[in-house]
């Protein structure tokens, strides 16, 4: 697990970096990570490959019912989970799927992965996880 945990960053540095991923000095992925969320965003439209999956409001997805979302707001359809390093209110479109707003966050929801917001357990389930083409549309500071 830690090693995924390294290569996304890795592969995040790659991608969000400037310079690519040397920066002229050794760095921890900790510290990587640092530097990946005070570096300014890349220009709209860049895209990435994600792990999308889905999530709903009930006590099975969450731990807890009440809906409201790590943003202070109730989860509804088009809102989504991404890294804490993308800022609530940034939007994205998702190949096949169409655009959503991060209001959320998640335990396992770090580096590429995303969590869709569904209405129903049932259709969550049904969702799966798959790759998706994810480009950013409008990213909020």
């Amino acid at each position: 697990m830690r090693i995924v945990g390294v290569v996304v960053v890795g592969l995040l540095l790659l991608f969000y970096h400037p310079g690519g991923a040397s920066t002229g000095h050794a760095e921890t992925p900790k510290h990587a990570a640092q530097e990946f969320r005070v570096q300014s965003f890349p220009p709209s439209h860049r895209e990435i490959i994600a792990e999308v999956t889905a999530y709903t409001d009930d006590i099975n997805s969450c731990g807890k019912d009440d809906g409201i979302t790590a943003s202070g707001i109730h989860v509804e359809t088009g809102h989504i989970a991404m890294d804490d390093s993308i800022p609530f209110g940034t939007r994205v479109r998702i190949e096949g799927m169409g655009e959503f707003v991060v209001t959320d966050r998640g335990g396992a929801i770090t580096g590429n992965r995303i969590d869709v917001y569904m209405p129903s357990h049932s259709q969550a389930i049904l969702f799966g996880r798959q790759l998706k083409k994810v480009q950013i549309v409008e990213y909020r500071n």
